[in-house]
């Protein structure tokens, strides 16, 4: 069983917009919780930033298998695939350039060079990701007010650009 999207939804910026929403929102789940515990390789110095969404072929979403169970509980398990072309996501955030000093944040003091400046130097770094394309048979599972998906078997391929060029190559 498959369903066509409504073309619509993708023709207007709205969806964009709700895509970058989300995908802020998820990016950035545990950005807070990471600052506070003080991970020792933590070089992002702000949240993620999701700019620009661009899906310009309408995506594919095939049914490939259906159960639904009302006994005991309410209980929906779906098989579906997903193909998405051409998509466009663009990121941005601030990264710790001084490496030496992120990692040197829990060294005795015995061990520690002793340096001139080891200030922190924040740069600001973009990554877009063009050309993506996924293909992928997920697993749903819809329960009560719950949703869960895991995706098996994904093929993914995209162009990488950075403001930075040597996280280019």
């Amino acid at each position: 069983m498959s369903f066509k999207f409504n073309e619509d939804v993708f023709k207007d910026n709205s969806f964009n917009e709700k895509i970058k929403e989300k995908l802020t929102t998820a990016l950035n789940k545990n950005f807070n919780s990471n600052l506070n515990n003080n991970e020792k390789f933590n070089i992002l110095k702000s949240k993620i930033i999701v700019n620009k969404t661009n899906f310009p072929t309408i995506p594919k979403f095939e049914i490939l298998d259906l159960d639904i169970n009302t006994q005991p509980r309410s209980l929906v398990k779906g098989i579906c695939k997903i193909i998405i072309k051409d998509a466009m996501v663009e990121l941005q955030t601030i990264i710790e350039s001084n490496l030496l000093l992120v990692n040197m944040k829990d060294t005795p003091n015995f061990i520690k060079p002793n340096l001139i400046v080891n200030n922190s130097l924040r740069i600001p770094i973009t990554m877009t990701f063009k050309n993506i394309s996924l293909e992928a048979i997920s697993n749903i599972f819809v329960k009560n007010n719950s949703l869960s998906i895991s995706f098996n078997d994904v093929n993914l391929d995209f162009k990488f650009n950075c403001s930075i060029n040597i996280l280019q190559n």
